[in-house]
């Protein structure tokens, strides 16, 4: 049975030589009449009805178990039977689940509902599941006893376990899952591959890069662990939106691989993608760069569930995610401590994208299960590649020391690669702001002793000078327009201008007043 059978079924095995009434003890009406093969109408009574008293003891006698989730959301683990003897969690509000419980009614008793009765047993299997046990569910990657469980996503609903001896395939009889419509399965793995084959389909040179690159696929996989945004920067033509396709296939496959940041939807697009990959990405504001940031966390959100009422609707999820962009999106601190960025340059010949994805897919098995080993080593080595305390990414920065490890690599190597990307993005983020330029400069002026102490609007003041009549600070939109916003952007700035020898130091507030002291170092 399918999916997409409708909830009342009439079947071949009805056809009855006499017409009989309807549920009703009507005749039967032209809705009830069926074609035979020469085009003539035959009467095809409906099989009888069945009461939602009798559908729930079927459902109770199947084992079928509801419940809810940890967000509120009611689920149903059934049983079925195609292609293989599986179980599956669906959300009871769900099509597909009203589907499944016409087809259990028709294989126990080969009976229909009516459309009125299924919605009463719905909200009666609703009712119940707010009154069971709550069960955590996950979103393709979730914890297990110790190692990793990862949702296969096939029509069998089996799982990946990977534990610090290997991985292997196996068929669950508990709720672990929810599932989106757009996810399709990941490939079957296939023990032998090398981890590093993945850098003939994604074009990534430099040895740090794909380092980090590796590191970043382990923490996908491996729940509870932050994950930072994979940014694919570069100009058209440089393959961005390849690399980011060809690695959501072997983390998180789906029917659109590629995103646009919508913002009314954003959280419900984090909540439904394991590893959202948001391609052509333009610049994202406070609030959007913000949002980024919690979902890399793992911070949750509280919205109206309906407008009619004050019901609320709770989000929490932790994402893997990627992007492509010409420049980084935003030029906020916080968004780019949680950003690995791969510069990327035009490449120099094109191949047919249809012989590059056929020859990716036939090594995707092979790339899928050398990552699984990957995770599997890596887990065995975390406790001994303690992070350092260097980095702010703390947890991510750990999982990489051990991936350098398993890779024939020093924990150090994985430092070096990651403070050479933090610090890239600073002298990025410096270069990129006529405030921070503005900064500088005045800095400079300024040694350590005794340096230049004031207030921001002081500062505002003393900078549009320097500033020179040929520069775009005062129109810029960066370039703050109150004493406050100074304030705030001075705050952010600091790290990135420390990498520079200028120093930003907050003084304590005197007189209802909050100064600064700004000075260069040699």
């Amino acid at each position: 049975m399918s999916q997409t059978d409708e909830v009342q079924i009439t079947t071949a095995s009805a056809v009855n030589e006499q017409a009989h009434p309807n549920d009703s003890g009507k005749p039967l009406d032209a809705a009830e009449l069926a074609t035979d093969a020469g085009g003539q109408q035959c009467q095809m009574p409906l099989e009888p009805i069945c009461t939602p008293e009798k559908v729930l003891k079927i459902l109770r006698d199947a084992k079928v178990r509801v419940f809810c989730d940890q967000f509120g959301h009611a689920y149903a683990y059934l049983p079925w039977d195609m292609p293989t003897d599986h179980w599956e969690c669906l959300p009871i509000k769900s099509r597909i689940f009203r589907n499944r419980v016409s087809g259990l009614l028709r294989r126990a008793v080969n009976m229909r509902i009516k459309a009125r009765h299924l919605k009463e047993i719905m909200q009666e299997l609703e009712l119940q599941a707010e009154g069971a046990e709550l069960v955590d569910l996950d979103n393709r990657v979730g914890a297990a006893e110790g190692g990793v469980r990862i949702d296969l996503g096939d029509e069998s609903w089996r799982t990946i376990l990977v534990t610090r001896s290997g991985y292997a395939v196996v068929q669950e009889r508990e709720p672990h899952f929810y599932r989106a419509k757009h996810q399709r399965p990941l490939p079957e793995p296939v023990p032998g591959g090398q981890v590093w084959e993945l850098f003939d389909y994604v074009p990534v040179g430099d040895g740090g890069d794909r380092l980090l690159i590796l590191t970043w696929f382990a923490a996908g996989l491996c729940p509870g662990t932050p994950v930072p945004i994979l940014v694919f920067a570069g100009q058209q033509g440089s393959a961005k939106t390849t690399c980011c396709r060809r690695i959501r296939s072997l983390i998180d496959p789906s029917v659109v691989p590629l995103l646009e940041i919508e913002r009314r939807h954003i959280m419900q697009v984090f909540y439904h993608h394991a590893a959202p990959c948001f391609d052509n990405t333009g610049s994202l504001n406070r609030r959007d760069a913000d949002i980024f940031c919690r979902a890399v966390t793992g911070d949750g959100v509280e919205r109206r569930k309906l407008f009619t009422n004050t019901e609320a609707e709770i989000l929490a999820f932790r994402r893997a995610i990627m992007m492509s962009a010409i420049d980084i999106p935003s030029d906020r601190p916080d968004f780019r401590d949680r950003c690995l960025i791969v510069r990327r340059t035009r490449l120099n010949e094109f191949e047919a994208v249809a012989n590059l994805d056929a020859r990716f897919e036939q090594a995707r098995p092979r790339l899928f299960g050398s990552l699984l080993d990957l995770l599997a080593k890596t887990l065995s080595y975390l406790d001994s590649a303690p992070s350092t305390g260097e980095f702010r990414m703390a947890d991510f920065a750990r999982l990489g020391r051990a991936v350098a490890t398993v890779l024939g690599k020093t924990p150090e190597d994985f430092d070096t690669a990651y403070r050479a990307n933090l610090a890239e993005q600073s002298r990025e983020l410096v270069d990129d702001s006529t405030f921070a330029q503005a900064v500088i400069t005045f800095a400079r002026k300024h040694q350590k002793d005794p340096g230049w102490t004031g207030n921001t609007q002081d500062l505002l003041k003393e900078l549009v000078e320097p500033a020179g009549p040929n520069t775009l600070s005062p129109k810029d939109d960066s370039w703050p327009k109150s004493p406050r916003w100074a304030s705030t952007r001075l705050g952010e700035l600091a790290p990135a201008l420390a990498s520079e020898k200028i120093i930003v130091e907050r003084l304590p507030r005197e007189n209802n007043r909050r100064p600064w002291k700004i000075y260069a170092i040699e």
